[in-house]
């Protein structure tokens, strides 16, 4: 579903030559390590006000595993909007969930009656239009 809406999308990755043309390996894996960080960031910060989505769900859309989107999310996330990314399951660890009830009950995002999380089901984002807001905002400005 969302790979039609990427296939158009660019992707940059920075190259840096060492002596005689040759790749560095750690230049190039940092870049890519960042670039990933990047995309997991920007994808979190464009999830609407009442709707979340899943680490799978930008795994999905930025091209990584669900795993290293929690692992991104929990080293990186704090400067955005990390209540509005659970698990698959609406979850979130039991030591955030005081903080995210507080704003999902502000963003009027339904809570599940046992406290562990929201209702992914009634307030999943519309994949579509977030993928789309995605794709426009990741896009390369100096490509056509």
């Amino acid at each position: 579903m969302l790979d039609s809406l990427m296939a158009g999308n660019p992707v940059s990755t920075p190259s840096r030559r060492g002596q005689n043309g040759g790749m560095e390996p750690d230049r190039v894996a940092e870049a890519v390590v960042a670039q990933t960080v990047d995309r997991v960031l920007l994808a979190a910060d464009l999830v609407p006000a009442g709707r979340v989505v899943s680490y799978g769900d930008i795994a999905e859309l930025v091209g990584t595993s669900a795993r290293r989107v929690g692992r991104i999310m929990a080293e990186h996330g704090h400067d955005v909007c990390w209540w509005r990314v659970v698990n698959a399951s609406g979850d979130l660890p039991a030591g955030l969930r005081a903080s995210a009830r507080r704003q999902w009950e502000a963003e009027g995002t339904p809570v599940k009656a046992s406290g562990a999380g929201c209702r992914i089901g009634a307030c999943r984002a519309d994949p579509m239009a977030w993928a789309a807001a995605y794709c426009r905002e990741s896009r390369d400005p100096t490509s056509p």
